[in-house]
């Protein structure tokens, strides 16, 4: 059981320093954009930013899930972290398909300038 919590613990740093991380570099960018008109830019940011806080936050449960000996707590806290994963995965589906989207919009206007082609 100590060599699953300290597999736990080693999970949890890394997730933090990961996420958070993320989360933070995302949270500028906003930051620094907020005067500017890029709007989908600025609301891709703060989805990924969210969604790596949402992530951090699924994790801070599994651990205390993993440390906590009661099986319900584990329990529950498999839960949260599922739904926590869940909601990173939304987030991220969602912000890669927007900026995908965007930038195949953008091809497909430089291939044909001509509105009646497109």
């Amino acid at each position: 059981m100590e060599q699953l919590k300290d597999r736990a613990r080693v999970t949890l740093i890394v997730s933090g320093v990961g996420n958070l991380s993320m989360a933070i570099l995302w949270l500028g960018i906003v930051v620094l954009l907020r005067k500017t008109t890029l709007n989908l830019l600025k609301l891709l940011a703060a989805m990924i930013s969210a969604m790596n806080l949402i992530f951090f936050v699924g994790m801070i449960y599994f651990y205390d899930g993993i440390v906590s000996e009661d099986k319900q707590t584990f329990l529950r806290d498999d839960k949260i972290l599922i739904w926590c994963t869940c909601c990173y995965l939304v987030l991220f589906g969602t912000s890669h398909w927007m900026f995908v989207m965007k930038y195949l919009n953008l091809a497909m206007r430089m291939k044909y300038p001509n509105e009646a082609e497109f």
